[in-house]
């Protein structure tokens, strides 16, 4: 089945004094996939939830998720209070031609603050943020019971 594209455009046309509706076809393109066709800057949504900040208990798996768009294809990169997230250890990052994912294990309170997510092409850039709270107890030289590390109650 051949496929066309259809261009609808107001024409000018010398000697005409009214305007009227140009129709292009074009068959040529058929095979070519529409996203070629219409660039777009890059576009990051984040869900809902995220505009208020995000609560994270100590010890959990944070696991974080924006869509992305834009043609060419975005390169994604997320920051936590300013600074490119490292790959590797607590860290895993996914993306897919759709969305961006941010996974930390074993959430810690040093893992709170805002995080950033930017997308980038030649057409351009978007950037999110958003603040995520980590809870739970901040030991800090203290044992679990809340005296100092050098009393009789057993550290954590």
């Amino acid at each position: 089945m051949l496929q066309a594209i259809v261009l609808r455009s107001a024409c000018i046309v010398p000697g005409v004094s009214q305007p009227f509706q140009c129709i292009t076809r074009d068959t040529s393109l058929h095979s070519l996939p529409l996203g070629t066709l219409f660039p777009a800057p890059p576009r990051i949504r984040i869900p809902r939830q995220y505009e208020d900040g995000l609560i994270f208990e100590k010890d959990e798996v944070i696991r974080l998720k924006v869509s992305v768009a834009g043609r060419p294809l975005p390169r994604t990169t997320w920051y936590h209070d300013g600074q490119p997230i490292p790959f590797g250890g607590r860290y895993e990052v996914s993306n897919t031609d759709r969305s961006s994912g941010l996974r930390i294990s074993e959430a810690q309170r040093g893992d709170r603050g805002e995080y950033q997510v930017r997308a980038t092409s030649r057409l351009g850039e978007d950037v999110v943020s958003f603040l995520v709270t980590v809870t739970g107890e901040l030991l800090l030289g203290r044992t679990r019971c809340g005296r100092p590390s050098s009393s009789s109650c057993s550290r954590r």
